[in-house]
């Protein structure tokens, strides 16, 4: 076996097999609760054992903030005994407060790298086991959106709940301590306000949670516009009138309908921030003004108010501002679901390796009133078929026709790729159906015109024997894969990586050859050597060889010449060749 994953060329689909329970996997399922808190549950439920530790070291910190807030206020009061055992009081405290931040920003990291590597994991396994012509409606800006933004804002959520638990623990402390200090009474009328002007923020903002999800529909445009320019980087530096409408008409606009949002969303946010800074304002002003007037607060409790308004000024906007970040990662998840959900109806199993086209050899494909139909907004749309088909091994089988004739659909419905909407495909008279698909795709070594080798992933390939073999210098990669070890894909040419496709499917030890437009960008040596030896010798190895091409000139190499036309065979001709 030339690869460890046939990846493109045998069209496998590898699925990633993780152990959820131990790793705190978050499986985001349909019909299940879109929400952070729903998030917040299955978290729980699989990583009791951080949220436990969790909840003690928020415990600690609250202790540990209203014993530090006690210390100062009792110091600044002229009753105060040893300043210096209230220094090693202070000290020891303030080490006690780090140590307890610190195991609350380890454990809380811990779970948000646990949340993004499963939900990313989970994602892949989603896409990758999801029908090709689903994924082609989808479109990649779309995929990228969701495992880079989406995932990314949930992840940033959980990575900020340290300090969001250590600012909460710390307020709740503050308020054990007031209580303490001056009673229900006092503590009961500062809470109030407080929370009053909570309210009110939170309505603000939750009325505006449109404006989140406006913000992530612009960004999932941009990417779309940003997938373009890159993918379209020679035909916009060839064109400039095509490069400066792309910019000014699209990029531009997309840009700035996103800072206009966002713009938006600042000034509510803002105007909710102005709001809670006036809250600290009238609190200060009820426990020095009116506290001591109306209720007769002493000095000592007037100033451990005015201490812990001030020291808690800083969590309480802290969580405030958490606010929005908690809106975004609800409208996150809840695309990362529906995303799953779309993806999901139609999933494909795994590869079965029980399976009954896992035995015996390759004797005859069989296509049977085989029908396809890419359906457009009207509910209809271009048909393929009915197609009845047999192939067998020790075959050339060229599939030839105009533009749109059908070729390439036919040889993904062939492959797999594409499941007939009517009719059956037949392996060796077994029925292929879905839980067998993958099964019968592993038969199949695949080159299709818009092929892909995976550059950043080069170690699933065999290289190292590929290197040894003596077709790699017929087809002039003898220099290529000599340092194999260090190849860059982006180094090369459009020809030799076509070149390097070629060579890792003929060297594959699957029955089926599969190659869609192979003389794209191949010089005419490397196109004569293919077409009339490299396709010979695996029709003697016993072979079944199903080629797509234009290039008429080699179309006498064909043991078979199929003609499509709009969708359906027009001329099935068998030849014979010495």
């Amino acid at each position: 076996m030339l690869l460890d994953s046939r990846s493109f060329l045998q069209c496998r689909t590898k699925l990633y097999s993780t152990n959820r329970r131990s790793m705190g996997a978050v499986y985001l399922g349909p019909n299940r609760s879109n929400s952070v808190l729903h998030l917040t549950y299955q978290l729980a439920r699989s990583n009791r054992t951080f949220l436990i530790l969790l909840a003690f070291l928020s415990l600690i910190s609250g202790a540990l903030s209203a014993a530090f807030l006690a210390l100062i206020t009792y110091s600044l009061t002229p009753n105060s005994h040893s300043h210096f055992f209230l220094a090693v009081l202070f000290s020891i405290t303030c080490v006690l407060i780090l140590l307890a931040r610190h195991g609350h920003r380890y454990f809380v990291t811990s779970l948000g790298n646990r949340l993004e590597t499963h939900l990313r994991l989970e994602l892949v396994q989603t896409i990758i086991s999801c029908p090709l012509r689903r994924l082609e409606r989808r479109g990649p800006s779309g995929l990228f959106t969701v495992l880079t933004h989406d995932v990314g804002t949930i992840t940033g959520l959980v990575l900020s709940m340290p300090t969001l638990l250590s600012d909460a623990a710390l307020l709740l402390g503050a308020f054990a301590y007031l209580g303490y200090l001056s009673g229900y009474l006092l503590l009961g009328l500062f809470m109030a306000v407080v929370i009053i002007g909570m309210i009110f923020y939170f309505k603000i903002v939750s009325k505006n949670m449109h404006l989140f999800d406006q913000i992530r529909d612009k960004y999932a445009i941009l990417m779309g516009h940003y997938s373009d320019l890159i993918a379209g980087t020679k035909e916009l530096k060839m064109d400039a009138d095509l490069s400066s409408r792309l910019v000014d008409e699209h990029i531009h606009n997309a840009t700035n309908d996103l800072a206009r949002i966002n713009l938006q969303t600042a000034q509510k946010h803002s105007f909710g921030l102005n709001l809670g800074q006036a809250t600290i304002y009238l609190l200060i002003g009820l426990v020095v003004f009116v506290y001591p007037t109306l209720l007769g607060a002493t000095p000592e409790v007037v100033l451990g108010y005015v201490i812990v308004i001030l020291y808690a000024a800083g969590p309480l906007e802290s969580i405030i501002n958490s606010y929005p970040v908690f809106i975004s990662a609800k409208v996150s998840l809840r695309r990362i679901a529906d995303l799953k959900d779309e993806l999901s109806l139609a999933k494909e199993p795994s590869l079965q390796y029980e399976s009954i086209l896992n035995s015996g050899v390759f004797e005859e494909i069989a296509l049977v009133d085989v029908q396809f139909c890419y359906p457009d907004s009207n509910g209809t749309g271009k048909t393929i078929g009915p197609i009845n088909l047999n192939l067998r091994p020790g075959e050339i089988t060229f599939f030839v026709g105009g533009n749109g004739s059908g070729k390439t659909t036919l040889v993904k419905l062939l492959c797999g790729l594409y499941a007939p909407d009517s009719g059956v495909i037949l392996f060796n008279g077994n029925n292929v159906v879905l839980k067998e698909l993958q099964s019968y795709r592993e038969r199949f070594a695949v080159v299709f015109s818009d092929f892909h080798i995976l550059g950043h992933a080069l170690s699933l390939y065999d290289f190292e024997l590929a290197s040894k073999d003596d077709l790699t210098h017929s087809f002039g990669l003898g220099e290529v894969l000599a340092e194999y070890d260090t190849l860059n894909i982006r180094g090369l040419s459009e020809g030799q990586r076509r070149r390097l496709a070629l060579l890792l499917s003929v060297l594959d030890s699957a029955e089926i050859h599969l190659f869609d437009e192979p003389g794209s960008d191949l010089d005419p040596d490397t196109k004569r050597y293919f077409y009339e030896e490299l396709l010979p010798y695996l029709r003697l190895r016993g072979k079944a060889v199903l080629v797509v091409s234009h290039d008429d000139r080699y179309f006498s190499q064909a043991d078979r010449l199929i003609t499509l036309h709009d969708g359906k065979i027009i001329s099935d001709i068998h030849r014979t060749n010495g």
